[in-house]
């Protein structure tokens, strides 16, 4: 009898631990994996009628828009607090809507829907969500843009002048964005030609940037050195994340030491912004300075000669099969998609990118830049800053439930916390050029580098020329 009640219990003690761990995790798919995204408007927040997307099937739990713990100093906001910015909002915005495309849907945002019901409670403005699937993102909203059915907000990745063809002046909001609340360098990044077509809030916790994820239950299986230490030691250097790596592949018999990142994330921290540079008024080839072939080499050799990194293979390291995965830090979010394995089982942790030995300044680069923006021909611009100023702050969130753990937030908030912050122009319209795929920078050695770059300048040349009829184009 006491066996089968100690069998019970500990039946109900495991059934407990199993829950309390699911809810970091979603699937083991990445985005690029997801097929169909659900195109129709989030009408029903109140209600919390979720997307048809089958590839995410945790739901907000979150019951408040509040948040229910104390949020870290880091989050905090500063300049007018969203109760000032709501109580000076026009009457004439109640009763009105407000469209937001996103790639991601809601749920992605732990807390989102449970804020939104409270934005909407507050200010009479009812807020309509639509996802649509990053692979059609640019296409699917200039032909919104086109057909007089554009959104109000808009999430962007970068700043480079191929994805911000559909935008407006952020001024068209005709509200005041110099409030110290707002990410004045992130706006910075996002003007072209004295235009801004881009904002977010300083210290939220919806950004991203490059972070580098590893697998506990790895690094404890080997007796390696902990990343998290040496960090915050000041020893996490590349040769010491190059040394980890080549002796987990020689302990573990694996292929590769890190998946994830091309390999732009790794020339960012040396402050080289891909082959493509940008001074504020014109795009320009980096092919010709000798940093960038020096380091291009480098990263070459990481790739295809000592074969310490790979491209992609989420599924890699989600099964527990390489030690890092170099990547965007919206994959430390709860409700993320990537790497559910490693959620569920309370061993995914990051650090940041590691800095380079010997160089005085670290650069931080930023993988999806995320930032929000007014697509052209909004009926309703006006909306936007109140929405962004509510939605975008920790405050009105469990920041505890918003990220997988505690350490990942802190990782998180530092990274962002940088200055000296890079962003590369690798995406743009024609991705299958210049070392994008399988062919050129990802399948040479670095002693094949030269004779690459020399062959195929063209490329660049072309993309850089594309980039600048682009702005010739938005400055009409």
């Amino acid at each position: 009898m006491k066996h089968t009640i100690k069998t019970i219990l500990s039946t109900f003690l495991m059934l407990a631990i199993v829950l309390s761990v699911t809810g970091c995790g979603i699937n083991e798919k990445g985005i690029s994996e997801l097929t169909s995204v659900n195109d129709g408007f989030f009408t029903d927040v109140e209600n919390g009628i979720e997307n048809n997307d089958s590839s995410n099937t945790t739901s907000d739990s979150s019951t408040s828009g509040q948040n229910d713990s104390a949020t870290p100093k880091e989050n905090s906001i500063g300049g007018k607090t969203w109760e000032d910015v709501l109580a000076s909002m026009p009457k004439s915005l109640r009763g009105t809507t407000i469209t937001v495309v996103n790639w991601n849907p809601m749920t992605e945002y732990t807390g989102a829907a449970s804020a939104i019901k409270e934005f909407e409670k507050k200010t009479g403005i009812t807020v309509e969500w639509n996802t649509v699937d990053y692979g059609v993102y640019t296409t699917r909203l200039a032909t919104m843009v086109a057909s007089n059915n554009s959104p109000d907000v808009v999430r962007t990745r970068t700043p480079n002048a191929a994805w911000i063809q559909s935008f407006q002046s952020i001024s068209s909001a005709n509200y005041d964005f110099t409030d110290a609340a707002w990410d004045q360098i992130l706006m910075k990044d996002y003007t072209v030609n004295g235009v801004t077509y881009a904002t977010s809030l300083k210290n939220t916790h919806v950004g991203s940037v490059n972070v580098m994820f590893y697998n506990k239950d790895l690094i404890s299986k080997y007796d390696y050195e902990n990343p998290y230490m040496l960090w915050k030691n000041g020893k996490w250097t590349l040769n010491k994340f190059i040394d980890m790596c080549e002796e987990y592949k020689k302990d573990s018999g694996e292929d590769y030491g890190c998946t994830g990142a091309f390999w732009e994330a790794w020339s960012e921290l040396y402050g080289i912004a891909g082959p493509v540079g940008y001074d504020g008024t014109k795009y320009y080839s980096l092919l010709g300075d000798s940093k960038f072939l020096t380091v291009t080499q480098k990263i070459a050799d990481l790739y295809n000669k000592d074969k310490i990194l790979a491209v992609g293979r989420a599924e890699t390291f989600n099964a527990g099969k390489s030690l890092f995965y170099a990547g965007a830090s919206v994959y430390l979010r709860r409700n993320n998609s990537y790497f559910g394995t490693l959620k569920s089982s309370g061993t995914f942790c990051a650090v940041p990118m590691p800095k380079i030995d010997g160089q005085d300044t670290y650069y931080q680069g930023r993988d999806e830049y995320e930032a929000y923006a007014i697509a052209r021909g909004a009926e309703n611009p006006e909306a936007v800053p109140y929405f962004l100023r509510y939605f975008l702050d920790g405050e009105n969130y469990d920041l505890t439930s918003f990220f997988c753990n505690s350490q990942n937030l802190e990782v998180y908030n530092w990274c962002m916390s940088q200055k000296n912050t890079i962003w590369s122009t690798y995406y743009s319209n024609d991705e299958d050029t210049f070392g994008d795929g399988k062919e050129g920078l990802l399948s040479l050695q670095g002693n094949q580098i030269k004779s690459f770059i020399d062959s195929n300048s063209y490329m660049i040349d072309t993309r850089v020329n594309n980039f600048n009829n682009l702005l010739a184009q938005l400055e009409k």
